[in-house]
């Protein structure tokens, strides 16, 4: 018979592996009643076909099997009976089950019945007449609850298309007896002849009144937004409404011919409205800021904030024009630029007078959003390691010290006193050799023992040349200096110092030489390019975007 089982079946260990496996990977969360009966009918099924009666770790394996708060109550039915679990037959265990869920279900309806009847007696047993009302915010006695009734208006023909103004009477001012559309005495506007000829006089009249005030006057405080119009209104303002349902006409037919539409053409520029935070806890100013990813600092008006948070720090920076200029303010400490309620961002800022400007933010605002750092491996003894430098040749040291002193003027290395310290030197490979000058390499083994690896992972080029099928147009970049484009978190610099026979410096950007520089990199430039993935290869430092034609050729990327 095996010998028969054997040559049509096979092997009859693997049906017996099987059964245990699914046996052993049942699993059941529901608490109805016919789940529970149904779990049961397939897992007697296969108790059995594996010799469950013999087996007592399968009775286990089938109380796991059921909800937690199940598992609990047949634990101490086992308990309170006396037996243990391999004396209870799986019969006896679901009826374990069905009267442990009878009981929740009688439990849950208790205290739901409770919670009713609770809120009830509430109601009933409070006491008005012995509570004294009172604003203490020790005082346990509720004030009496006040109604908030919400006017709902019907939003379809609510909202006014058309704005009205008047100019306010400003005490001192004489009132003019003159018609303010022609000019001439004797006559108001509503009854002037040359009412065709308004929109000459109201720019003429506007400039009139706003040389008579004063510079910091705001226009709130010359002219007052009417519901209606009536003779004292100076001028009407058309808001843009878009929605089609309000599409109608009908605002329109309120409005006088005289009133001459002035065009409005909406100006657009890198402006946008923030929050500065001089510290956590005081109040908000409001601001415009103007972004400028050209400017290498964050700078703003001195007169927004009072005068003790800032102190003197000159500055000197080279403008897009060639000129040099100064600044003699910085922040005593970081600021808060809120640009959303959730998120803020908190920088040194540089104190200038900027012309019609309130804040400026520069480069050093948006590379921190990409400012990476560099993890230590977890459980592992990180002893710093500072190289003692074996030396360079005049020549070589002389190379070394211009070229680091060029790095300095970029602001890609700085001074620092780091107890890490990997050997720089130069090497003369090929393409050295090919370019007649030599490179300087820093020695990050040391360093890279310590360095926990970053997981993102970086294409392989044989299979990004996938995606090309059907493109006709190509434009290629290779970054120049990529890695130097990222910035490292202040307080991870330490970490990449290095060291020239008579000097110690460390980066304040990505530097070249480190195990997880390709992955981050990686990193940051798919983050950048990620509205464009699907029509562009991006490995490490170059960059490939196609497309099937011109008209399809993906434009620049912008920062997120």
């Amino acid at each position: 018979m095996g010998y028969i089982f054997r040559e049509f079946l096979g092997d009859p260990d693997h049906i017996y592996k099987q059964a245990r496996q699914e046996f052993f990977d049942m699993r059941f969360c529901s608490l109805k009643r016919k789940d529970i009966m149904f779990h049961y009918k397939r897992m007697s099924q296969r108790y059995h076909t594996l010799g469950g009666i013999n087996d007592h770790s399968l009775k286990q394996v089938y109380v796991n099997s059921l909800p937690d708060d199940l598992q609990d109550e047949i634990q101490q039915k086992i308990d309170t009976s006396g037996r243990s679990l391999n004396d209870t037959s799986l019969g006896e265990l679901h009826m374990y089950a069905l009267s442990s869920l009878d009981k929740l279900c009688a439990t849950q309806r208790f205290f739901s019945k409770m919670l009713t009847e609770g809120k009830n007696l509430q109601s009933q047993c409070r006491q008005p007449s012995l509570q004294i009302k009172c604003k203490s915010t020790f005082c346990t006695c509720r004030t009496k609850k006040k109604n908030h009734f919400k006017h709902f208006k019907n939003k379809k023909g609510s909202s006014k298309r058309l704005k009205f103004f008047r100019k306010k009477t400003k005490r001192g001012w004489n009132k003019s007896q003159h018609c303010y559309i022609c000019g001439k005495p004797k006559h108001y506007a509503k009854k002037c002849p040359n009412k065709k000829v308004k929109s000459a006089r109201l720019v003429q009249q506007l400039k009139d009144i706003a040389d008579e005030v004063p510079s910091d006057a705001d226009i709130e405080s010359i002219f007052s937004e009417q519901d209606q119009t009536d003779p004292s209104t100076t001028f009407v303002l058309q808001e843009d409404v878009s929605d089609s349902e309000y599409s109608g006409s009908s605002d329109y037919s309120s409005v006088p011919e005289s009133y001459q539409a002035i065009p409005l053409v909406p100006q657009f520029g890198p402006h946008a409205p923030v929050r500065i935070r001089p510290d956590k806890y005081s109040n908000p100013v409001d601001v415009i800021a103007y972004f400028d990813i050209g400017s290498h600092n964050t700078m703003m008006n001195p007169t927004i904030l009072p005068p003790e948070y800032w102190k003197s720090q000159e500055h000197h920076f080279r403008a897009a024009d060639g000129k040099v200029f100064a600044t003699h303010l910085i922040s005593r400490k970081k600021i808060g630029i809120q640009f959303f309620p959730s998120f803020t961002l908190w920088v040194y800022v540089l104190g200038t007078p900027l012309p019609d400007k309130d804040i400026l933010l520069g480069w050093d605002v948006f590379c921190q959003y990409f400012f990476i750092k560099l993890p230590f491996k977890l459980n592992e003894d990180t002893n710093p390691t500072k190289a003692t430098h074996s030396g360079m040749s005049p020549s070589d040291l002389k190379l070394a010290n211009e070229e680091c002193n060029e790095l300095l003027r970029q602001g890609l290395i700085e001074h620092t006193s780091s107890p890490w310290a990997c050997q720089a030197f130069y090497v003369e490979k090929r393409s050295e050799l090919l370019r007649g000058k030599k490179r300087l390499v820093v020695d990050y083994k040391p360093l890279n023992l310590f360095l926990r690896d970053d997981k993102f992972p970086v294409p392989r080029p044989n299979v990004l040349f996938s995606q090309l099928p059907g493109a006709t147009i190509f434009s290629k970049f290779d970054l120049k200096g990529a890695f130097w484009q990222i910035g490292i978190h202040p307080d991870e610099r330490y970490k990449t110092a290095f060291c020239l026979p008579n000097a110690q410096y460390q980066w304040t950007v990505l530097p070249f030489g480190l195990k997880t520089a390709p992955s981050l990199f990686q990193k940051a430039v798919t983050r950048i390019f990620h509205p464009l993935l699907h029509s562009a290869l991006i490995y490490i430092d170059d960059i490939l975007l196609f497309s099937p034609d011109d008209l399809s050729q993906p434009s620049s990327p912008t920062v997120p």
